[in-house]
C-alpha cells in the first residue's frame, strides 16, 4: 500500500465508479444504490469518490424526474465543495441545478444561483477556471427567455471563449450549439437554428448529465416555423415520438414538439380525429408535468392547448387555459414562450387584454411582439 488514505477509500471508489456506470446504462435504481454505498463507503472523508458518489446520486435523481430531492442533493454538494475550497468543481454544477430550476419554472431562481456563481468567481479575481463557460452559456437560455437579445448575445460569445479551456469535457460543444440554436430559434432566424442544431448533433457525446432537448426535435422546431412539416414528421417517426409514446421528465421536449407539429398540421385543415389526438397528448403531458412538479412545462403545455382550441374555434376554453398559463408564467417573467408562438397567440393575448386577464402582464408581452 502505497497510499494509504486511497486504499481505505478504495471500496467507495468502486462504487462510484459502478454509480457512474448504471447512469451511462440508464439503469437509474442501480445507480441510485451504488451511489448511496459511494456516500456510506467514504463517510465524512473530504475524498473525491464521495463528492463523486454525490454528485452521481443527484443526476440520478434528475434522470428519475425527482427534481426536487435533485436540486436539493446537488445544491448541499455545490455549498459543501466550496466550503472545503473546490471551487471549480462547485462551479461545474451550477447549470445542472440551474437546469432543474428552469423545468420547475423557477426562472428567477436559476438567475440568482448563476448570479451568486458569478460573484464568487468576482471576489476570487475573476480566475479563468473548467466549468465557468457553462455559467454563461446556461445564462443564455433565461436572457433568450426574457428577450434580452443583447445580454444573450454577449453571454454566449463570452462561453464560446471560456469554452476553448474545456477541451476535456467533450459533451461542452454540443451543449453551446443546442443554446445556440434555441436562440436563433427565438430570433426568427431559422436557418442558422437549424446549423447550429446540426453542429451539436455532430458533436454530442453520451454523458452522465440528463439530456433534456436533442438537436433533432429543435431542427423539427425550425421545420415546423418554416412550413416544412413533411420533414417535422419523418423525424417524430424516425424517432418514434408518437402521440401514445410514454411521456418522461427527459423525453417531454419531444413530445411538446410532435405537440407543436400536429397543432400545426390542425392549423391547416386537418381532421377531427387530429383536433382529438392532440388534446388527448397535451392531457397527458399536463399530467405528466403536473406530477413531476414541471411548472415550466405546464405553462408551455396549457399554452398549447389554448392554441389548440382556439384552432378549434373553442375561444371559451382557449382564454381559460390561456388565463391559467399567464398566472403561472407571470411571476417568472416569461416573454418568448408565448411571443415564440405568433399570430395566433397575439390575437389571443389582445382577447385576454380586452377581458382585463392579468391585463399588465398581458400588455408588456403584447408590446414585446412589437
Amino acid at each position: 500500500v502505497v497510499d494509504q488514505q486511497q486504499f481505505e477509500m478504495l471500496p467507495a471508489s468502486l462504487n462510484s465508479a459502478r454509480a457512474y456506470r448504471m447512469l451511462a446504462m440508464n439503469d437509474i435504481p442501480q445507480t441510485l444504490y451504488y451511489a448511496q454505498q459511494a456516500v456510506a463507503l467514504a463517510g465524512d472523508t473530504a475524498h473525491h469518490s464521495r463528492t463523486q458518489g454525490l454528485a452521481i446520486y443527484g443526476l440520478a435523481q434528475f434522470a428519475a424526474g425527482n427534481l426536487k430531492a435533485a436540486d436539493q442533493t446537488i445544491s448541499d454538494l455545490i455549498v459543501y465543495m466550496q466550503s472545503i475550497g473546490r471551487i471549480a468543481d462547485a462551479v461545474e454544477l451550477v447549470f445542472i441545478v440551474a437546469d432543474i430550476r428552469i423545468m420547475c419554472g423557477q426562472l428567477r431562481g436559476a438567475y440568482r444561483l448563476y448570479q451568486e456563481a458569478f460573484q464568487i468567481l468576482a471576489d476570487m479575481g475573476n480566475p479563468v477556471l473548467v466549468g465557468m463557460e457553462d455559467l454563461y452559456r446556461g445564462v443564455v437560455d433565461l436572457y433568450r427567455e426574457w428577450g434580452d437579445w443583447q445580454a444573450a448575445e454577449d453571454y454566449l460569445m463570452a462561453a464560446e471563449e471560456f469554452g476553448a479551456q474545456a477541451i476535456s469535457r467533450p459533451d461542452w460543444v454540443h451543449r453551446l450549439n443546442l443554446t445556440a440554436a434555441r436562440l436563433k430559434l427565438s430570433q426568427g432566424n431559422l436557418d442558422a437554428a437549424l446549423h447550429y442544431a446540426d453542429i451539436a448533433e455532430q458533436h454530442y457525446h453520451r454523458s452522465p448529465i440528463p439530456s433534456l432537448r436533442t438537436a433533432a426535435a429543435i431542427r423539427a422546431r425550425a421545420w415546423i416555423q418554416q412550413g416544412n412539416l413533411a420533414s417535422a414528421r419523418h423525424w417524430a417517426l424516425e424517432h418514434d415520438v408518437t402521440p401514445d409514446g410514454n411521456v418522461t421528465n427527459l423525453n417531454e421536449f419531444d413530445y411538446l414538439t410532435l405537440s407543436r407539429l400536429l397543432l400545426a398540421r390542425l392549423r391547416i385543415g386537418a381532421s377531427d380525429d387530429m383536433l382529438q389526438t392532440l388534446l388527448n397528448l397535451l392531457n397527458r403531458l399536463k399530467k405528466s408535468a403536473e406530477s413531476g412538479g414541471r411548472n415550466g412545462s405546464l405553462i408551455e403545455i396549457r399554452m398549447l392547448q389554448a392554441c389548440t382550441y382556439a384552432s378549434q374555434g373553442n375561444i371559451s376554453n382557449a382564454m381559460s387555459e390561456l388565463n391559467t398559463a399567464l398566472v403561472l408564467a407571470e411571476p417568472e417573467g416569461y416573454v418568448r414562450l408565448f411571443v415564440d408562438e405568433g399570430a395566433q397567440m397575439r390575437e389571443l393575448l389582445q382577447k385576454a387584454k380586452r377581458e382585463n386577464i392579468v391585463p399588465d402582464y398581458t400588455q408588456r408581452l403584447l408590446n414585446a411582439f412589437d
